[in-house]
């Protein structure tokens, strides 16, 4: 079932350049023992660990200077950087939602971009020329990086590749109810969390190379940029989800779950991993039909989520901050506005029941004043609750909280397009005569 993982696990070289390591025959058994991990593994995370804090810290040297020199959200995308070697330096704890979503307050930045002037600038001559001029700085930058990026790749692949082997061991592992339950399963679980997080740092230092590649490439040829997004946490988290998941599909891993009593180890990683379970809940929950486009998600569409058959995972899942997220808007989702309707319309009854109750009038204009207000109670009810977009709004929100779980924050890009000087000057005229016929 897993032989999909295989493209992105491959077999090891040599450990330390010296010593064969065979991790397959060092975890090949689920036996559950106080010492998770041997001295060997022990040093091939701390060997990756320190691969990842050397890569990121020169990515960061990297993108410190493109926010200074080009624009802001490189400088972004540098503080990602730096967030990645705190986490490696301190890998032991868990990757939870703080970690994950890093980033996604509003950053602003200070400095001599050359843009930052640019995204002011009205007149379409100025913004061209200066786009002329960023893009020789671009061109001078690339020629000076871009071979020493290259083989920074080289080595990023390779520590994603030595890491991956770790994770395509504990992936392919068994646990019945009896191992989940038994006390020393948290320490076998805290290792297994170690290693999907030096996977996942690796990962994103993967897809940071390749998108300074693509840019550096695409600026030599005199492109201002690639056709690849700014990367976040978000990216790496889907990517490792997607390969983790029976044939790529995400929809089949929530499946499986509510076929199986038995847990896969891949199946705990995904129940246990908020920034893994988001982006799976994400596909399952928003996407109709089409499981291949990343970023296609309807508006409209928020399924409820399959009974899980297994107790394991179903006790792991409620643990999870991302299940709790989907199904409290699961919850709105479904019966927000009946919610609302009720309520409002109790409210409502009861003030006019408390007002009728004042009055000593004859019976029937006070049972008829009662049943006129009644109906308008439940009209005010149901224009208020059904009479908005409250299912779209809140399958809108579940979904940015999901990603925000998973990592994702927005990265700005300035707009690198040439204005027309012409349609420019046009416009300008036409909004300067309008201006001057309201005057």
């Amino acid at each position: 079932m897993y032989g999909t993982l295989q493209p992105l696990f491959l077999k090891f070289a040599k450990y330390n350049r010296e010593h064969k390591c065979n991790i397959a025959k060092v975890m090949s058994t689920t036996t559950l023992t106080t010492k998770p991990g041997t001295n060997l593994i022990q040093e091939e995370m701390e060997y990756c660990i320190a691969e990842i804090q050397a890569i990121e810290t020169e990515l960061n040297a990297q993108f410190e200077v493109l926010g200074e020199q080009i624009d802001t959200g490189f400088k972004q995308i540098g503080e990602l950087t730096k967030h990645g070697i705190q986490v490696a330096k301190s890998i032991g704890r868990t990757f939870d939602s703080e970690y994950a979503a890093i980033g996604t307050t509003a950053m602003v930045f200070a400095g001599a971009a050359v843009f930052g002037a640019i995204e002011k600038m009205n007149a379409a001559r100025v913004h061209n020329a200066a786009l002329d001029k960023m893009l020789k700085l671009k061109k001078k930058l690339a020629s000076e990086k871009l071979a020493k990026t290259e083989k920074l790749a080289e080595r990023a692949t390779k520590v994603q590749e030595r890491i991956g082997q770790l994770v395509e061991v504990e992936a392919e592992k068994t646990y019945a109810k009896e191992d989940v339950e038994n006390p020393l399963f948290k320490l076998q679980l805290a290792n297994m969390q170690r290693i999907m997080n030096i996977y996942r740092l690796s990962s994103y230092s993967k897809i940071l190379v390749d998108f300074l590649c693509s840019e550096y490439r695409a600026w030599n040829i005199g492109k201002h940029c690639s056709s690849k997004n700014r990367p976040t946490y978000f990216d790496a988290n889907s990517m490792i989800a997607k390969r983790l998941c029976p044939n790529h599909n995400m929809e089949c891993e929530l499946s499986r779950l509510e076929k199986n009593k038995n847990l896969l180890g891949v199946d705990v990683f995904i129940v246990t991993d908020i920034a893994l379970l988001s982006p799976i809940l994400c596909k399952y929950g928003f996407d109709s039909n089409n499981y291949d486009d990343e970023d296609e998600y309807s508006a409209d569409i928020m399924k409820s989520l399959p009974k899980i058959q297994s107790p394991c995972a179903r006790k792991l899942l409620k643990k999870n901050a991302a299940y709790k997220t989907y199904k409290r808007h699961m919850f709105w989702f479904k019966y927000g506005q009946t919610t609302i309707f009720l309520g409002i319309t109790i409210l409502l009854l009861s003030l006019v029941f408390f007002l009728l109750s004042w009055l000593d009038w004859r019976a029937w204009i006070e049972w008829t004043l009662g049943i006129i207000f009644s109906l308008c109670a439940c009209f005010i009810s149901g224009y208020i609750s059904y009479g908005n977009e409250m299912p779209k709004s809140t399958a809108e929100k579940a979904r940015k909280k999901l990603k925000e779980q998973a990592g994702y924050v927005k990265i700005s890009r300035p707009d690198f397009s040439k204005k027309n000087v012409v349609w420019a000057g046009f416009t300008g005229a036409i909004k300067g005569a309008i201006s001057s016929f309201s005057d």
